[in-house]
């Protein structure tokens, strides 16, 4: 056929083979396409075989979204080396807004150096963070949850920024914080229900440290169990023993009443005065006396003198007597004979010689026996005799004391103090600091010292067996000399075990202190460098600070080698911080702290080229005398130290004794 005519008559979809007006032996073969034949009228079966060719992308049309082009290939591609449209890889990769990780991250940057997991917010509002949160499925949980963040404290994002490690026990404020540092003082804080610092030797496994307490104000005082070196600066070998003694003070170890010793039974024993039967102890505290007086007195009082108007009781007829009638050998009164006789005596009788026939002295009578008789008075024992001829009589007096029991002599100390007369009074006069109690009813008086302590003006000779002064061996008195041979039992009613001694020493009890505790002469270190120092690449080298900040207590700087010699064993903070100026290559730069020969790293980073460095840490080391502190720095490329005017301000060393 010359020409053929494409005619489509069937819909779209419909298998050829289905058309029953078409006549064709067996299959069509490969590549066929059934064609209207105009001339035959039916349809029959051809090959078309197209020539080679390409048309330009724009010949294609319809193009683009919506057109249904189904193209064979994309860029070389079939449509199976393609993922769909709608696939996703949320199970694959880890979203940038924010995803779950099942597995490890690790960040290998192979030989480039640095390896550095970076967190950043560039948010200013207050309380912002930037942090990392540890979490596992603990059985408890209070106990799953550590987090370890930057924190913005200021709006703005001015202000100081706090560094915390947190363990969130549960919703907020339900956590503690286990370390916060803030980057504006530089101050770093610890919390934990009971601190403790981990020591172990170098090389040792995990598990084999020992753990120290750390003592501070809130956990010294009675019983903690601090072992202090000095109380108010001094060694326990300058205080007593708690189980030292004293002289006992001078005292009158007896008292004597006329006879009889009275013995103190102990060094504070109590001498009682004890008021008898009509005796009076009367005390008076200002004019430190008692005045012992005979007492009641006067009819009714019961009182049973020796004499009265010196004579006894002998001397007088008792209330009840009787006189009878004198008769020739018995004197009485005068009968109605006798006077009848007497009535019967003649005027201008002769009058008899006055004389005493007969003086009765008791029941006794002394008769004359003759007219001109003479009787004689003999004084007895403790009795004087008196004459007196123009009065005609002789005085009768009781002399050389009495017969009822009493002291003639009271004997205080070595002194007697003697009674002049009978019944006389001896006066007990409290002095100064001395009271005396009396006590009718049990007829005693109670000396005692009083007042007493401050205030009272109690002028003692010898405190603990020493006496005033600022000699040696003597109680200081108030003008500024000190004694330092006082041996006190007690200061304020305690003894010495009662303190802290200035050379150390344990508290039992808790230390409760309102102000701020100063530690006087605490080691203390502070030096810096001004000038510039080269750092040699590949090298550890000494940092040297030659400036001098303050320095206090003991331990010595040794300007020549660059370290520092511990003179009082304990824990130490030592703080270190220099300033690199930058360098072209970058590289790690490491800093250390050196105690001896064992260094501890506290700044290792990998620094970017043309980078300025503030390389800085602390550390806590427990030192003993003589150990040697200093700081060491290794970089990878040669580096030097930056000039500053003023000592301290970015190249320091800080040590600080901490207990």
């Amino acid at each position: 056929m010359a020409e053929e005519t494409f005619r489509r008559v069937i819909p779209r979809g419909t298998r050829l083979r289905q058309l029953l007006d078409v006549e064709i032996p067996g299959d069509p073969p490969d590549g066929s396409l059934l064609l209207w034949d105009a001339a035959q009228g039916r349809w029959v079966a051809r090959q078309i075989t197209v020539p080679a060719h390409t048309h330009a992308p724009a010949d294609i049309t319809p193009q683009g979204s919506g057109s249904g082009l189904d193209a064979d290939l994309l860029d070389g591609q079939h449509a199976s080396a393609f993922a769909a449209a709608g696939h996703h890889h949320d199970g694959t990769y880890v979203k940038k807004t924010g995803d779950t990780m099942s597995g490890t991250l690790t960040i290998d940057t192979g030989t480039a150096g640095s390896n550095i997991l970076q967190v950043r917010t560039s948010a200013t509002n207050q309380y912002s963070t930037a942090g990392i949160e540890f979490y596992h499925g603990a059985p408890v949980s209070a106990q799953r949850d550590i987090r370890f963040f930057l924190e913005n404290a200021q709006a703005g994002g001015g202000g100081n920024a706090n560094l915390f490690l947190r363990h969130q026990r549960g919703s907020w404020p339900d956590a503690r914080n286990i370390l916060v540092y803030n980057m504006q003082t530089e101050e770093l804080q610890l919390s934990g229900s009971n601190l403790r610092f981990l020591q172990s030797p170098a090389g040792s496994s995990a598990g084999s440290e020992t753990a120290y307490q750390i003592w501070h104000a809130g956990n010294d005082g009675a019983g903690s169990g601090l072992d202090a070196d000095l109380l108010d600066g001094k060694h326990a070998s300058d205080f007593a023993p708690a189980s030292h003694t004293h002289p006992p003070q001078n005292t009158f170890a007896t008292v004597k009443v006329g006879a009889t010793n009275l013995v103190a039974d102990a060094p504070a024993d109590v001498l009682e005065l004890a008021a008898g039967a009509h005796v009076t102890l009367t005390p008076d505290a200002a004019n430190d006396k008692v005045t012992i007086a005979v007492g009641p007195q006067g009819s009714g009082s019961g009182l049973d003198a020796d004499l009265l108007d010196g004579q006894h009781a002998s001397a007088f007829a008792p209330a009840s007597h009787t006189h009878p009638n004198a008769t020739t050998t018995t004197s009485g009164f005068l009968s109605a004979g006798d006077k009848a006789k007497l009535d019967g005596i003649q005027p201008g009788a002769e009058v008899n010689q006055n004389a005493f026939s007969g003086v009765k002295v008791g029941s006794i009578t002394i008769a004359a026996t003759q007219k001109t008789d003479t009787i004689e008075l003999v004084a007895g024992s403790n009795v004087t005799l008196t004459p007196d001829a123009a009065n005609k009589k002789v005085t009768i007096a009781a002399s050389g004391g009495s017969s009822v029991n009493s002291y003639g002599v009271v004997q205080v100390g070595s002194t007697n103090v003697a009674a002049t007369v009978p019944g006389d009074t001896v006066k007990l006069a409290a002095g100064s600091n001395v009271t005396l109690t009396p006590d009718a009813a049990t007829k005693q008086v109670t000396i005692a010292v009083s007042p007493q302590g401050s205030g009272s003006g109690l002028h003692a000779d010898l405190l603990d067996g020493y006496h005033a002064g600022n000699s040696s061996n003597q109680v200081p008195v108030s003008n500024g000399t000190l004694c330092n041979s006082l041996n006190a039992d007690l200061v304020d009613g305690y003894h010495a075990s009662s303190f802290l001694l200035t050379s150390g020493g344990s508290i039992s009890g808790n230390l409760s202190v309102s102000g701020y505790v100063t530690i006087g002469n605490r080691p203390f270190l502070f030096r810096g460098k001004t000038t510039s120092q080269s750092i040699a690449a590949s090298t550890t080298t000494v940092v040297s600070f030659p400036n001098a900040v303050s320095q206090t207590g003991p331990g010595s700087w040794n300007s020549t080698s660059n370290f520092y010699t511990v003179g009082l064993a304990g824990l130490y903070l030592v703080s270190v911080s220099v300033l690199l100026n930058a360098a072209t290559g970058g590289g790690r730069v490491s800093l250390r702290v050196r105690k001896g020969g064992t260094e501890y790293c506290v700044y290792d980073q990998n620094i970017n080229t043309n980078d300025y460095v503030l390389a800085s840490g602390q550390i806590l080391l427990p030192c003993a005398v003589n150990d040697t502190i200093d700081v060491v720095i290794w970089c990878s490329t040669s580096r030097s130290t930056y000039s500053e005017g003023t000592a301290g301000t970015f190249n320091r060393l800080q040590i600080v004794f901490l207990g």
